[in-house]
């Protein structure tokens, strides 16, 4: 919304510039003409003279625009040109940061994690679960051995109710991507959570990798944040 405002006020600054820089070059060559003719009563006489000629004979007529028409249709074209360059700049310098400081994935590590990694001797004595600072999603909360994608994500704005990870994977035993889901909620900043397909959402254990893979984060109202692919994903099918 900031680059959208300042993008607006921008484009209406340079057509501001651009116009009256025209109607400035338009009443100097108005002045200018009006001098010309009050100089000499021969100047007028001449442009009358000629003006009469025209007249009487339009073969005779010069067919080229006055001096002063040409030199300010030559200045709307450098004028509007500006504009357009102008734009460009201005789009090309900050539109890119706009669209960049939404999200990123700061890193990514995929990896197997058996159930013995998570037992922390504060649940032993009755606490919950620790997280280490991070937030702990699974795609079957029951269950914590899985196949686990520990990620940074630094957002710009927080991550409110509605906003959500989709990991795409191809599993070894299956051809066809699997869609999960796991909701993200955060404060802006740094963040790091970690993804998990537990239980029978990863039924190769251990040994098994998956094939290919695509992590994205929605916002809300479904607008892709930051997006993350393995090297295979987009290797066409043999």
């Amino acid at each position: 919304k900031l680059f959208r405002q300042s993008f607006l006020f921008l484009f209406s600054l340079l057509i501001r510039q651009a116009s009256g820089s025209e109607r400035l070059v338009g009443r100097r060559e108005r002045l200018r003409e009006r001098g010309k003719r009050t100089i000499t009563g021969r100047a007028t006489d001449f442009e009358t003279a000629s003006e009469r000629s025209a007249l009487a004979f339009p073969s005779l007529a010069p067919i080229t625009a006055p001096a002063h028409v040409s030199f300010r249709m030559l200045h709307r074209r450098r004028s509007l040109f500006a504009l357009i360059l102008s734009l460009v700049v201005v789009v090309s310098t900050f539109a890119p940061a706009a669209l960049a400081a939404e999200a990123t994935f700061d890193r990514l590590w995929p990896s197997w994690r058996d159930t013995d990694s998570f037992d922390r001797i504060t649940e032993f004595l009755g606490g919950s679960e620790p997280t280490g600072g991070r937030t702990l999603l699974r795609s079957q909360p029951d269950a914590r051995a899985g196949y686990y994608f520990l990620l940074g994500v630094k957002t710009a704005a927080a991550l409110t109710t509605g906003a959500k990870f989709e990991l795409s994977v191809i599993r070894p035993d299956a051809p066809e991507p699997k869609l999960f889901s796991f909701a993200a909620t955060a404060p802006s900043g740094d963040t790091v959570f970690d993804l998990g397909l537990t239980g029978s959402d990863w039924p190769g254990g251990k040994k098994a990798n998956p094939v290919a893979w695509k992590l994205t984060l929605l916002a809300a109202d479904g607008r892709v944040l930051a997006e993350h692919k393995s090297f295979l994903w987009e290797k066409p099918a043999k």
